[in-house]
């Protein structure tokens, strides 16, 4: 009940975008497929991770798709799953990025490049915002 294991691979080699996000001003857009259960915890891993890497997702979608067929009731749900509007980014990433922000502030000489990335792109700024 989580992302695949291409997808955590993936993950796993870009790890080092935790320390040095690259991504502010971009979106994500999440789309997952199930035969059953699943969405939600898969949704919500990949909102976290595109959160912390800096992209605003603007939209997630889980669509369950059945082995057989689908008509009524669960198609209706899935057309109005992907029609569904974006949302402001939420209280969980602002609160990643702050984090982030006091602690490679601290961290110029334990952690050198992590320091210098962020103050690179103007993030460790006290007008600097998620």
């Amino acid at each position: 009940m989580n992302v695949s294991a291409l997808m955590e691979t993936f993950i796993d080699r870009f790890s080092h975008m935790f320390h040095c996000p690259r991504f502010f001003h971009k979106k994500a857009l999440f789309l997952s497929t199930t035969g059953a259960l699943g969405l939600k915890e898969i949704l919500d891993y990949l909102h976290l991770v595109a959160g912390i890497w800096g992209f605003e997702v603007s939209h997630m979608a889980g669509i369950v798709t059945l082995p057989m067929p689908i008509s009524g009731k669960k198609e209706i749900e899935n057309e109005q799953k992907l029609k569904k509007e974006r949302g402001s980014p939420g209280l969980g990433s602002v609160i990643v990025f702050r984090a982030q922000k006091a602690s490679f502030g601290e961290l110029a000489r334990d952690s050198p490049a992590d320091h210098t990335y962020w103050k690179e792109k103007g993030w460790l700024r006290p007008q600097a915002k998620y």
